[in-house]
């Protein structure tokens, strides 16, 4: 395998601001459709639809900065086709990077966040599919779900989806070179 360095994110550079600003406009731009869909669903506490918020894109924030650190590397020889394996993650043996090394700083912002956004929609759809009405007609067990109130259905949604995320993005940076 060639050497890789690590590049250096610096946050506080303008296009890392921007990067950043981007990401966190964008997440809140999720946070708020899915706050407006409960609100019509008739959660009418802003307080208990604004926290979860501020909580889950904080969260996913930290994760995007986290995995984007974790794979900005760059070969220092040039490429030679090669065959990458990393170390087994729970036993399944070996699997290839998640992630491809390298590439500008703006496309390793880019594939981080949108591997972020969508660890974090997947359990919000799976969530919501099981806490559904139709769901249960279907499957009777999921009935204890379907009937929590819209304030708790709300909260287990964010959370449980941050959570889901954050522990997504933290095996994927913790495979990184």
């Amino acid at each position: 395998m060639g050497k890789r360095q690590r590049v250096v994110v610096r946050w506080t550079a303008p296009r890392g601001l921007v990067a950043l600003s981007v990401f966190v406009v964008t997440l809140s731009l999720l946070e708020a459709i899915l706050a407006t869909y409960f609100w019509s669903w008739g959660m009418k506490d802003f307080i208990l639809l604004f926290l979860p918020i501020v909580g889950v894109v904080t969260a996913l924030t930290f994760s995007w900065a986290y995995l984007t650190e974790h794979t900005a590397v760059v070969p220092q020889k040039p490429k030679v086709k090669e065959k990458r394996v990393r170390r087994s993650l729970f036993g399944f043996g070996k699997l290839p990077a998640t992630l491809p090394s390298g590439g500008t700083p703006w496309e390793i912002t880019f594939r981080s966040a949108l591997i972020v956004i969508i660890a974090f929609l997947i359990p919000v759809g799976a969530i919501y599919i099981l806490t559904s009405q139709w769901t249960v007609q279907f499957l009777t067990f999921l009935k204890p779900l379907a009937e929590i109130e819209v304030v708790w259905k709300y909260v287990l949604l964010q959370d449980v989806s941050a959570i889901i995320a954050s522990i997504f993005v933290l095996l994927i940076g913790h495979q990184r070179p």
